[in-house]
């Protein structure tokens, strides 16, 4: 449901008419990289994100509607740098009897020359913006509909495409006005296009794995191979030497691509170099990732009668996790921070990683399960308190009262930014001769197996204790934890 509130979001101004830079403006109302192709891009990629990805969702109607927004900025734009014409277009009578019995040969040519400018705007549209791109070119939905695949992996790839594209675009209009007002209004839009870019691409790091785009993983027989395509100086750099970005490949530089492909019958004998990844771990991986996101989907859209609203679906980390969330945790008596129970936690790490492990637990659950404000001294207590049997709560409180959980605390939140660290939970594997891995945000089982071939090939696994080991471990164990426990004890 849209409701406009008719202030704009943005409050535009100009300091003079301007049809010829109205004109350029154009590009931004009705052209590829504009904002109603913005709009409509996210628009239409939220319908299929609805169900199994609320959160997104969420995020692609937000911008979408802020996209309109943008446009009715642009549009309110255009029209004051237009103020006159419609009015003189309603003289036209009177011009028309100016022209031909006074000074008529030049301020024909003149309206003439206006008309070139800005042809739309004189013949069309009567003084106001059209959905044109800068040459008079109609809006079409072939900007966008090879942006709507179905796939966020790679839908938000584009947009961070798109956003990077509308960017450049304000970039150069800035170049060709000096109006200070106008120069304001393109300097807040280009702001925003910055904004998004950095949404999206956040958004993108929650999806896990999400390289390469979609579910089927590349052949490692050639995933890392750079031919040299042409003669004369030949540059390197990381995109051909080196280890790859994503795979973690060590390149294989074809210097004679000719005799490469006679040698290997046209790469049919290609053989994988530089890479730990074999033909079977790319089945387990594609088997694994593509009952994972059908699981989702199909979770999420059960066969059956279908509403869009849905009151008792909950928020959407619930519907994600299949946890039990208490669903106005944000309404009543929310935590003002998340610092406070980082520090507690860095607290009872003090004591043991066991009692770390336990009291963060009893925190997640304290949260999202029960409601509480975990940014309470009082709160964080209590929990230390129901943890007294792995917990000294004398110490944990002292601890709290000091600098030691803060000391520690900002020691974190250093190393998460120095490692460009913005998914949780973010592990670091180290083994002596091996660069570290890291590896952020939660993966399938399939995606720790093989970080653990890569790192420790000749590590022994142990056999699965079952579900009652877990039990012991964990005393609040969820349905869905258990679930998913006995299907990597029976597959793993």
């Amino acid at each position: 449901m849209f409701y406009h509130v008719k202030e704009l979001q943005f409050n535009a101004r100009v300091s003079k008419p301007d049809p010829a830079f109205a004109t350029l403006l154009l590009e931004q109302f009705g052209g590829a990289n504009g904002e109603l192709a913005a709009a409509l891009r996210y628009f239409g990629q939220a319908f299929g994100a609805k169900n199994p990805y609320p959160d997104k969702y969420d995020l692609l109607m937000d911008i979408a509607t802020e996209e309109f927004s943008h446009l009715e900025i642009v549009g309110a734009t255009i029209q004051m740098l237009l103020t006159g014409i419609n009015g003189d277009l309603k003289n036209a009578a009177e011009n028309s009897e100016i022209m031909q019995l006074l000074d008529g040969k030049a301020a024909k040519e003149n309206m003439i020359h206006q008309a070139m400018v800005a042809p739309q705007f004189f013949v069309g549209t009567g003084g106001g913006p059209a959905y044109t791109n800068s040459q008079g070119v109609p809006w079409t939905a072939a900007y966008i509909n090879g942006d709507v695949q179905g796939d966020l992996t790679s839908e938000l790839r584009s947009n961070v495409g798109a956003e990077t594209r509308a960017k450049l675009v304000y970039e150069y209009l800035l170049q060709f006005t000096d109006d200070p007002y106008v120069k304001e209004t393109l300097r807040f839009l280009m702001t925003r296009e910055v904004a998004h870019f950095q949404m999206f691409e956040a958004a993108l790091e929650t999806l896990q794995p999400n390289f390469p785009p979609g579910i089927l993983q590349s052949d490692p027989r050639y995933s890392n191979l750079y031919f040299n395509m042409s003669s004369g100086n030949d540059f390197s750099g990381p995109w051909n030497e080196g280890v790859s970005s994503r795979l973690g490949e060590e390149f294989q530089y074809i210097d004679d691509p000719i005799r490469h492909v006679m040698e290997t019958n046209g790469l049919l004998d290609q053989k994988a170099a530089g890479t730990n990844r074999t033909e079977k771990s790319v089945q387990q991986m594609n088997k694994a990732l593509s009952e994972e996101r059908s699981a989702e989907v199909a979770a999420a859209s059960p066969i059956g009668p279908q509403q869009w609203n849905k009151p008792e679906a909950g928020n959407a980390a619930t519907h994600l996790s299949g946890m039990p969330i208490e669903n106005k945790i944000w309404a009543i008596d929310p935590p003002a921070s998340s610092y406070p129970s980082c520090i507690a936690v860095k607290c009872a790490e003090e004591q043991s990683l066991v009692a770390g492990e336990a009291y963060l637990r009893l925190l997640r659950e304290a949260l999202m399960i029960r409601g509480k404000n975990i940014s309470s001294r009082n709160i964080l207590i209590e929990l230390a308190e129901e943890l007294s049997t792995v917990l000294n709560v004398q110490k944990f409180k002292t601890d709290l009262d000091s600098d030691i959980g803060l000391e520690k605390f900002r020691t974190d939140l250093d190393e998460v930014r120095t490692k460009n660290i913005r998914r949780f939970p973010a592990l670091v594997f180290r083994r002596q001769g091996y660069e570290p891995l890291l590896l952020q945000g939660y993966r399938p089982y399939a995606i720790w197996l093989e970080l653990m071939n890569k790192l420790a090939p000749d590590i022994k696994r142990k056999e699965n204790s079952g579900i009652e080991a877990y039990r012991a471990y964990w005393p609040h164990l969820l349905e869905r934890e258990e679930k998913e426990m006995l299907e990597i004890a029976a597959h793993g």
